[in-house]
């Protein structure tokens, strides 16, 4: 099945909003400073696919170039590990709560030890 989420109108009237609100500017550019290719995205901050309810939300959304896109995600994926109370939600499907909250707490923990792992061999 098609996903037809980024031609719907919902999508195009906040992903126009977006822009007018970062001037049509990226938004990485800003803060880092490089060159921009001339293509703009309107990034989800937190992923569509782990925040449904967040998809439309103008707060979730961020302006970058195509360039910068990768840069954007690699920061957020670095500060996720940073920050673990943000993992997302256990992706499993559990019977009871607290095998879902044992999962995700298995997760942290690893999380943890991979970002200690790193931060050593830096």
């Amino acid at each position: 099945m098609a996903d037809t989420f980024y031609s719907s109108a919902d999508w195009l009237a906040v992903r126009a909003q977006a822009l007018e609100r970062d001037g049509s500017r990226c938004s990485v550019a800003r803060l880092l400073g490089g060159d921009c290719s001339e293509t703009l995205h309107v990034h989800h901050l937190k992923p569509r696919r782990e925040y449904p309810d967040l998809a439309l939300d103008l707060d979730n959304l961020l302006t970058t170039c195509s360039r910068h896109h990768p840069t954007l995600e690699a920061v957020r994926r670095l500060i996720l590990v940073v920050r673990l109370d943000a993992l997302p939600r256990c992706p499993h499907k559990h019977t009871y709560e607290s095998g879902r909250r044992a999962c995700e707490e298995r997760r942290r923990r690893r999380a943890l030890a991979r970002r200690e792992r790193q931060l050593a061999s830096a």
